[in-house]
């Protein structure tokens, strides 16, 4: 799987131990280079 995001974004994957497997939790995630409220 391939998706294009801005830059700085952040991708949260969740490893999976058993099937040793990941799962996209939250693609292209930018709340951190946000200014706030």
């Amino acid at each position: 799987m391939s998706f294009a995001t801005t830059p700085g974004a952040i991708t949260h994957v969740h490893r999976d131990d058993y099937w040793r497997n990941r799962t996209v939790i939250s693609p292209a995630d930018t709340t951190d280079l946000d200014d706030g409220p």
